[in-house]
């Protein structure tokens, strides 16, 4: 088992014996070989996997930070109370902080450019 990742390899044969040292030792090699890279791959996705989720929580961030500056000049607040208010905001409808703060900016941008 490797991170979630199983497999298997099964030989058979017609005859009794078929297998000798020689042939074993060659299947340990690729069996190590076919492993590893079994491995490199489970660790690359993770680590894909990883990079996708720092991207997303640095756009989560910017806006975020975008929604407490606003929350913070239309309430006049600082930016600890600001973030307090869409904390509470996003708990009250059980709905993503990321998702708070992009309605506070599009509803702040589209005020301030009518269409």
């Amino acid at each position: 088992d490797l991170d979630g990742t199983s497999g298997a390899l099964i030989l058979y044969s017609t005859r009794v014996d078929a297998f000798d040292e020689v042939d074993a030792a060659l299947l340990d090699l690729y069996v190590t070989a076919a492993s590893r890279a079994v491995r490199d791959w489970s660790r690359y996705r993770r680590t894909r996997e990883h990079v996708e989720q720092l991207r997303t929580a640095l756009a989560s961030r910017a806006v975020i930070d975008q929604a407490k500056g606003i929350v913070m000049a239309l309430r006049g607040v600082d930016a600890e109370e600001a973030f307090a208010l869409l904390v509470a905001q996003s708990q009250q409808q059980n709905v993503k902080l990321r998702d708070i703060a992009e309605g506070v900016v599009d509803t702040a941008v589209d005020a301030a450019h009518p269409r």
